[in-house]
């Protein structure tokens, strides 16, 4: 028998599209948003090769928009754990608009790393998620952007 309950979780793991936008609210909160591509691999039927991208948009708060301020840049490999939610709003001209966002819960580093960007594993425990390989060492090779 089911749960009446409902469960509302996102996994990404994908590219960071731009450096990551940060804003503060009146009473001094963080908010960030994030752009994030993920990108399918598919062979056609005659073996060519289609890369179909994607493109999220996250929103972070508190100490995980802190967190990515500080450590998330363009073209950085992440995963993304969290609740998918639409807004709608009414935009300047009047018209009626509708997103879907994911709300980050966790956001852990992938892919090489820079020793010289951390002091410690530490800087990246604080309910973030462990941070798990290394960062880009700035190439963009393998980037659907």
């Amino acid at each position: 028998m089911l749960d009446k309950n409902s469960y509302n979780k996102i996994i990404l793991v994908g590219h960071i599209g731009r450096d990551p936008e940060i804003r503060y609210t009146p009473d001094n909160r963080a908010v960030a948003n994030i752009s994030l591509a993920t990108t399918e691999f598919m062979t056609k039927p005659n073996g060519e090769r289609e890369d179909r991208t994607q493109w999220h948009n996250i929103v972070a708060w508190g100490k995980l928009a802190e967190f990515g301020e500080k450590y998330l840049k363009k073209g950085m490999q992440i995963m993304v754990e969290g609740k998918l939610r639409y807004d709608n709003w009414t935009a300047q001209d009047g018209t009626k608009r509708k997103s879907a966002r994911v709300y980050a819960d966790k956001i852990i580093l992938l892919g090489k790393r820079d020793r010289n960007d951390y002091q410690s594993n530490n800087n990246m425990d604080a309910g973030f998620g462990e941070p798990s390989g290394d960062l880009p060492d700035g190439s963009d090779e393998g980037l659907p952007f």
